[in-house]
């Protein structure tokens, strides 16, 4: 079976870690951006089965940055 391939979409650090952490433990492949037009360009450029996102962040918050992925 293939490694799930995971983008993590948090602003803060200690919580985007804590769930990397997890799921590298499960042997999931994980990124991570640490805001919305950062998981926006990091979407567009790799090859994810599942984001896992926050919806309050700065610079583009989840929501906006939902909308650009599904794009």
């Amino acid at each position: 079976m293939e490694n799930l391939s995971i983008l993590i979409i948090e602003d803060y650090f200690n919580i985007n870690n804590m769930i990397k952490e997890a799921l590298l433990k499960e042997e999931y492949s994980v990124e991570q951006a640490f805001h919305g037009l950062e998981g926006v360009e990091k979407f567009a450029s790799g090859n994810y089965q599942m984001v896992i996102m926050d919806i309050m962040m700065p610079v583009m918050d989840g929501i906006e940055a939902m909308r650009n992925i599904l794009l």
